[in-house]
């Protein structure tokens, strides 16, 4: 994780860099489209110490949002390809629709 004023690990930016592809892979992504990977602290009971989110914006500006309750450094493609159908998934991201973020 990422803090205010330490250094980017280099092993944060390759696991980054192949979430990415994976991720405009698996939600078929244009190359211009924004997408943003991130390592975030979890304080939910149910999940560990961190997990990583993947979001993006659809064609019709609309906020995408998929949580992997694991590290980046932990993370493979079969990962990102559950996220997308994952009910927690779905139900986050149609909240979010509801309120157009």
């Amino acid at each position: 994780m990422t803090h205010l004023f330490q250094k980017e690990n280099p092993r944060n930016e390759i696991d980054s860099m192949n979430i990415k592809q994976w991720a405009r892979e698996v939600f078929t992504l244009p190359a211009e489209s924004v997408l943003f990977v991130s390592e975030l602290a979890c304080a939910d009971e149910f999940c560990p110490d961190v997990m990583t989110l993947i979001a993006f914006w659809t064609t019709d500006n609309l906020r995408q949002e998929y949580r992997v309750y694991k590290a980046m450094r932990f993370m493979v493609y079969e990962d990102v390809r559950n996220a997308k159908f994952s009910m927690l998934n779905i139900l986050i991201n149609r909240e979010l629709a509801k309120s157009k973020i």
